[in-house]
């Protein structure tokens, strides 16, 4: 019986592309499904969503608008409605602090998969947070390990070390449970790292009870129709 022989080109062409696909639904799989309104509220309650991006760039600029429009790209390119809400970077340049910037008071703020990291502005700028903001736009965990803050672990501007103020400025860790996740170490600011993104102020619906006229109304005409149907059943019967 003869030996059928497969180049060794074919093969490792084979195992690379079978690692492809074998690559492309592991990450499929770890995506979670995107929360846009978080189940633990209740209708009339605030809150904002939070992620960490999937792109990245420099932060070589000292201009905040330049980070706000990278984080807004990242959601409008995530289609699954975050593009639909207003993001501001997490971030501090030499003029803004980002606790200020990004414009969380009093509600809480939640990753895009439904957890809960800080309960308000105190809480997310106490060195603690309740869970990572480590998940992007798109709800895969975050694929890079660093994002430019340019901030301190209560979210002012780092001396000297804001985005755009030198050749080294402030990054924080994506997995951080701590004050780390803001505010780790320097870095050279031409590397390509992600950024944090928060939304504007957002509200779960409340459902809209009918009219008083309207109510009435439906009644009316479900008292005439039900007793429309049992008259014409007694007469039928007769």
């Amino acid at each position: 019986m003869s030996k059928v022989h497969v180049p060794i080109h074919r093969i490792a062409g084979f195992a690379v592309a079978t690692l492809a696909i074998f690559s492309t639904l592991t990450s499929t799989a770890l995506a979670a499904p995107i929360t846009l309104v978080p189940t633990d509220l209740k209708p009339g309650d605030t809150y904002h969503l939070a992620f960490v991006s999937s792109t990245t760039r420099n932060g070589t600029s000292a201009n905040i608008a330049v980070y706000d429009a990278h984080v807004q790209s990242a959601a409008n390119a995530a289609a699954n409605g975050l593009g639909k809400l207003t993001w501001k970077a997490i971030a501090s340049t030499p003029t803004v602090d980002a606790r200020v910037h990004i414009g969380v008071t009093g509600s809480p703020i939640y990753r895009v998969d439904d957890v809960r990291i800080a309960n308000n502005l105190t809480d997310l700028f106490d060195n603690s947070l309740l869970a990572p903001l480590s998940v992007t736009q798109k709800g895969n965990p975050a694929n890079v390990s660093s994002a430019w803050t340019g901030s301190l672990t209560n979210g002012l501007r780092a001396p000297g070390r804001a985005l755009g103020q030198g050749a080294a400025v402030r990054k924080g860790l994506t997995g951080a449970g701590s004050g780390l996740y803001l505010s780790f170490r320097d870095e050279f600011s031409t590397l390509a790292l992600a950024f944090y993104g928060v939304s504007n102020l957002l509200t779960v619906p409340v459902v809209a009870l009918p009219e008083p006229s309207s109510l009435v109304l439906f009644v009316s005409g479900a008292v005439f129709l039900f007793g429309f149907g049992w008259r014409r059943e007694r007469e039928t019967a007769t």
